[in-house]
């Protein structure tokens, strides 16, 4: 299989799978392939970066290393802040309770 990106001759672009490249060929010279935006048959191929999936040579592997100095310690752990107040702001003075556009009990506090 093959999947080819594809426009029509009014610009919209798409993708489309193909059995193989006669397969395209043989499909666009009969008009099977349609634009699924405009229904156009006026189809090209556009250019496409191939997808290519190589393995690693064995010289390319990195060199060990012979370092005799001890690897460096490990970062400190970031400080880790106390949990926000239980108590929801449209609770203070002065505040009044307004609904949020937002699904359960979520407020929004706005002040007079």
């Amino acid at each position: 299989m093959i999947r080819y990106a594809l426009t029509c001759d009014k610009g919209h672009a798409f993708e489309s799978w193909f059995q193989n490249s006669a397969a395209y060929d043989t499909q666009v010279k009969r008009r099977l392939v349609s634009c699924p935006m405009c229904d156009s048959t006026k189809i090209e191929k556009t250019i496409m970066a191939p997808r290519v999936s190589g393995a690693k040579k064995r010289g390319d592997a990195p060199a060990p290393q012979t370092s005799t100095e001890p690897p460096p310690a490990p970062a400190a752990a970031p400080e880790t802040r106390a949990p926000a107040p239980s108590v929801p702001p449209a609770a203070a003075p002065g505040r009044r309770r307004i609904p949020a556009r937002a699904s359960g009990n979520v407020y929004r506090a706005v002040t007079d």
